[in-house]
């Protein structure tokens, strides 16, 4: 939830706090050489994506075309985004937010 969505104040205040306090923790921790970043991934094919599928049928098809991958995000595809902010391959990246969008925010 990088936008904001009707009907969903509470999600979504919930996610730009994680931003928030992810760019605030790393400022502080930063001078310790502890590297703070966080990764945002779209709809992912999680358990709570699979209850709405389950009771809307549509709601995947429509979710999945709002993706120019034409898909939404795989459990797996969050977790090499968090292997790769952790592993120690890209040092100088500090206080950085990891978008995972399917292409969504190109437009």
């Amino acid at each position: 939830a990088m936008g904001g969505m009707a009907g969903f104040t509470g999600y979504c205040a919930s996610k730009w706090a994680i931003v928030g306090m992810t760019k605030t923790a790393a400022a502080e921790y930063a001078p310790k050489q502890i590297r703070i970043n966080c990764v945002c991934p779209a709809t992912t094919d999680t358990p709570m994506v699979q209850r709405f599928t389950d009771r809307w049928p549509e709601w995947q098809a429509e979710m999945n075309k709002s993706f120019p991958i034409g898909r939404v995000c795989r459990p797996s595809e969050v977790a090499e985004a968090i292997w790769f902010t952790s592993a120690g391959g890209c040092p100088f990246m500090v206080g950085e937010v990891l978008t995972l969008s399917g292409g969504s925010l190109c437009n």
